[in-house]
């Protein structure tokens, strides 16, 4: 990839910030800068990005090696006056003699939890989604065979089958340096969750989707109940592009996840892989899709694309063997580089809201056990909250006991966190029944609906959707049969952009304006937003 000329203007928000050249520092200027990084900082979730021979209008002038290296000293000198570390990513030779470098800087872990991002893996089934996981979170090469595979699944089925029909969830941890930390060498057996947690400033919670279109609605499910920052979309090098591909790839669209391509297996079959590029390209450049495509090379080609992924319009792509370890380091470090996209601070002072994912009702010492994502708020050990919504749009007082982040005992939890909560009910509820879909939250008057109004857009369809057509909603965690209302002249087809009503079948669900569903017949049909709750 060429050098550019220069970079975007600087922005007075944001983790990035452009210096010319930084001088020997005075106590004045040294408590000024440190200032101006803890901003950054803040900006960036506890990391952020230092551009040095950089002019604020972001023309790349350079600096001779001995100022840049002195410059370079005095950007580690105030980063350790904020208890940050420094890592340089790049360095680079923009004309004869001068010198730009592009360094990471990142807050050393304290009692505050990491940085945490998400990724959810897609991609058709056999693509190698699950041995890419496995190879990331073990630092081991696989056999071929599928052997690092087996340190994702979840169920013996699984692993005779070698296809995966639930929803895995895997940490990757990186230190302020940027070094893995989910093990100390990879000969050894990985760490566990805990210990990855204590060792760790920046974390990336994977989550691995069924690529079989059978199980299309867990793969639904596992993207719409995680708030996924990044989908990474698998590609096998030995099949291509598939039907269930283009689904995937569907969804992030539809949802607005900015994602990034892996085309594995390219030690297989080595002359497929320029066609298999070919296509990817041709896809991503076409009608409805619109994305400029990268194609990841070297250092120079992962800092531009983790820049650039969060606005969605730039896809890269990795061409990668985990047999023979080809490009996976340049995957670590453009992962351990990818930005947070949630602005979770922002949602720490509303009320508790966590939509359940995961179910555990008899866990040895600790009863009852839910999982989800804190959606906003905080939530303390001891705590009474509310659960529902009930079949008649009651929400029944409960208890949290206990809390547990990344395995670990924990006496709060806040916005963003994946975390699973022990729950004591009232000996009068006892017999309530927990399912996926309902809420945990503070709010002293939670509302169920039976009814809300959408506006939707009809992604998909072989004919026409008329009022009375019944479709599944995907919400948050919430999955269930509704009825879609029209007036009885009006039709949608692909293409359609309508304001309708949806009708639950069953129980009423928890919902928000402005939430975002997907609801499908079979493969998915359309996207909604929800405008109003009855």
């Amino acid at each position: 990839m060429e050098t550019p000329s220069s970079l975007p203007k600087e922005q007075e928000s944001g983790p990035i910030e452009y210096k010319l050249l930084i001088r020997p520092l005075s106590e004045q200027r040294m408590e000024r800068l440190a200032s101006q990084m803890q901003y950054r900082l803040n900006e960036g979730n506890g990391e952020a990005i230092y551009e040095i021979g950089v002019e604020d209008n972001g023309a790349l002038v350079g600096l001779p090696l001995s100022e840049l290296e002195a410059s370079l000293h005095n950007l580690e000198l105030i980063a350790q006056k904020v208890k940050a570390v420094p890592t340089l990513i790049r360095k680079t030779e923009v004309k004869k003699g001068q010198y730009t470098a592009e360094v990471l800087i990142r807050r050393v872990p304290t009692t505050q939890p990491p940085i945490e991002i998400t990724v959810s893996l897609a991609g058709n089934v056999d693509s190698g989604k699950s041995t890419m996981l496995g190879c990331l979170i073990t630092g081991q090469l696989d056999d071929g065979q599928g052997r690092t595979r087996e340190f994702v699944f979840n169920h013996p089925h699984e692993s005779a089958t070698g296809r995966t029909s639930s929803i895995a969830t895997k940490i990757l941890g990186f230190d302020a340096h940027g070094n893995v930390t989910n093990y100390s060498n990879p000969e050894l057996p990985p760490r566990m969750p805990h210990e990855i947690l204590e060792h760790s400033a920046k974390l990336i919670r994977f989550v691995d989707l069924a690529g079989h279109e059978k199980y299309l609605k867990t793969t639904i499910y596992g993207i719409t109940g995680n708030f996924c920052d990044y989908m990474a979309v698998v590609i096998g090098a030995n099949a291509g592009i598939l039907p269930m591909t283009r689904e995937h790839l569907g969804l992030a669209l539809a949802l607005r996840i900015p994602f990034f391509i892996v085309v594995s297996k390219i030690d297989m079959t080595p002359h497929l892989v320029p066609r298999v590029m070919n296509s990817i390209k041709q896809l991503l450049k076409g009608v409805g899709v619109s994305k400029i495509p990268l194609v990841v090379k070297n250092i120079d080609d992962v800092s531009v694309a983790a820049r650039r992924i969060p606005n969605g319009r730039v896809v890269p792509i990795f061409k990668i063997s985990f047999v023979t370890g080809e490009n996976v380091d340049l995957l670590k470090t453009f992962l351990n580089l990818l930005p947070p996209r949630y602005e979770w601070k922002n949602r720490q002072s509303a009320d508790f809201l966590l939509y359940v994912q995961e179910i555990f009702p008899n866990v040895p010492g600790a009863g009852l056990v839910v999982s989800g994502v804190v959606e906003s708020g905080m939530v303390k050990e001891g705590e009474l909250v509310k659960i529902g919504p009930t079949r008649d749009g009651f929400f029944v007082p409960v208890k949290v006991k206990s809390i547990h982040y990344k395995r670990v005992p924990v006496h709060s939890a806040f916005a963003g966190q994946y975390i699973t909560l022990a729950l004591a009910f009232p000996k009068k509820y006892r017999r309530f029944k927990i399912r996926k879909g309902h809420v945990l939250t503070s709010k002293s008057t939670p509302k169920a609906s039976w009814r809300f109004k959408a506006e939707v857009f009809v992604l998909h369809h072989p004919s026409t959707i008329k009022n009375g057509y019944n479709s599944m909603v995907h919400c948050k965690t919430i999955r269930q049969q509704a009825v879609i209302e029209l007036p009885s002249s009006t039709f949608l087809r692909t293409g359609s952009r309508a304001i309708c009503q949806f009708r639950f079948l069953f129980h009423p669900e928890h919902l928000q304006p402005g939430q975002k569903f997907v609801f499908r017949d079979g493969r998915t049909k359309g996207l909604g937003t929800v405008l109003e709750v009855e």
